[in-house]
């Protein structure tokens, strides 16, 4: 059996894409206290990932990039995976990253932004109805995921791993 060249398409900041493509695999690449959100829909074998930048849509501007802030963003890759097909019922929903980067001295009084991101997705898949099945978030280390849409596995690498599997 010929199996197609893996394809891997990078999820900027602010970006959601969903993929049906069995060859292809989404990536957030350098997560710090960013989350990705990742979904992925067994039945249809059908994989959408968001890369959130900020909790909340009233700190910024977010009709340009809406998937830049959490709250906005997961009910936008739910809506997006059930216009493909999904049921909100069969989504698989892992979250990666929100990390508390800026530390040291002149740091302490910063918002840990990271903590605020998770916070946020935990309140959005609350709403939404939607149960977290795994998650690698934390720490103070930055993180690269990639969601395989052939089987949605996900895959994260840190300075501190070689690789972490969430299944």
């Amino acid at each position: 059996m010929i199996t197609a060249r893996p394809r891997t398409t990078a999820i900027s900041l602010g970006e959601l894409k969903v993929s049906a493509d069995p060859a292809a695999i989404l990536a957030c690449l350098g997560l710090g206290s960013c989350v990705a959100i990742a979904a992925y829909d067994p039945h249809r074998r059908l994989a959408g990932m968001a890369h959130c930048v900020l909790p909340a849509s009233e700190r910024g501007h977010g009709e340009q990039r809406p998937a830049r802030y959490v709250d906005r963003a997961v009910p936008l890759l739910v809506q997006e995976m059930e216009r493909q097909g999904s049921s909100r019922r069969r989504l698989i929903i892992k979250m990666v990253g929100g990390a508390r980067v800026l530390r040291g001295r002149g740091f302490e009084s910063v918002t840990n932004v990271g903590q605020q991101n998770v916070q946020a997705a935990r309140e959005a898949f609350q709403r939404l109805g939607l149960k977290l099945s795994g998650e690698d978030i934390g720490g103070d280390f930055g993180r690269t995921v990639r969601l395989y849409v052939e089987d949605g596995r996900v895959e994260i690498s840190t300075i501190q791993t070689l690789e972490t599997v969430l299944q």
